[in-house]
């Protein structure tokens, strides 16, 4: 019996434990994650008294927002729409109550108090995709969106907020400060030094992040369970643990990173 029990404890508990620190990642650059296969387009160009873009409104696809040098201009595309077309429908526009598309490809448009509102045209649309294009420095909002879908934003060198969400969130090279509040999962990709603060917060999901070596970053990470499970390929070093919060330092640890994932694993790894 107890070269059984040795057996076992040299043979299957390394197995476990291997399995539980496996930190590979699924890429989601832009050139992986942006196949168009619609050519419905829509483009716009706006007044200077633009500040903020806000997206709002129900949807259960992808939503992929690239940040482009281009000023003042918008560009929106309907990359993918599973729903069989209605052919008694061509030539006619849809009028049910919240249906209306100023674009021409799903999406209602306006401008209001320097912010441009973003939404889908009808609450009823499922698995729509759409690529919006929006200049890289003005500020987005994302608010009270997704319902199982995908947001995903690239190279934006603006703030980002994005609150009340019910979508998996992946940020691509972002140049400013980061907040998200969602209940599925994050992941977020920081392409240069880190030289802003990021908020992140998962209600149900995990949280994954990637920064440099050389950031100088102090990490909090806050995590329901009696042992929270973060797992890190960098030389953080642990500052301090009370119950369910922990604070490490990379290097100066100048920037802060907040991480908030009630039942979800925290991976914070080098990017490479």
């Amino acid at each position: 019996m107890r070269i059984l029990y040795l057996a076992l404890l040299v043979f299957i508990i390394p197995t476990f434990t291997n399995a539980q620190v496996d930190m590979r990642r699924l890429p989601f650059t832009p050139e992986q994650d942006s196949l168009v296969l619609d050519s419905t387009s829509f483009s716009m160009s706006f007044s200077n008294e633009i500040k903020n873009i806000q997206i709002e409104g129900n949807f259960s696809g992808k939503m992929r927002i690239y940040g482009t040098k281009t000023h003042n201009q918008l560009n929106a595309n309907l990359v993918y729409a599973p729903l069989l077309k209605d052919e008694r429908a061509v030539g006619l526009q849809e009028v049910s109550a919240g249906s209306t598309d100023n674009t021409g490809v799903g999406l209602y448009i306006e401008e209001r108090d320097g912010t441009l509102h973003i939404r889908p045209a009808n609450n009823h649309y499922k698995d729509k995709h759409f690529s919006i294009f929006i200049p890289e420095d003005i500020a987005l909002n994302v608010r009270g969106t997704g319902y199982g879908g995908k947001i995903i934003v690239y190279d934006l060198n603006a703030p980002i907020v994005m609150s009340q969400l019910q979508a998996s969130v992946k940020i691509y090279n972002p140049g400013k400060e980061v907040d998200v509040s969602t209940k599925r999962n994050i992941d977020i990709i920081v392409v240069k030094p880190l030289s802003f603060p990021l908020n992140l917060t998962s209600q149900t999901g995990l949280i994954d992040v990637s920064i440099q070596k050389e950031s100088d970053a102090q990490i909090v990470v806050t995590n329901d369970r009696v042992t929270p499970r973060i797992f890190s390929d960098l030389p953080l070093v642990l500052m301090t643990k009370e119950g369910n919060r922990q604070i490490f330092q990379l290097n100066e640890g100048v920037n802060r990173i907040e991480i908030n994932a009630p039942f979800g694993n925290v991976y914070v790894r080098a990017f490479q």
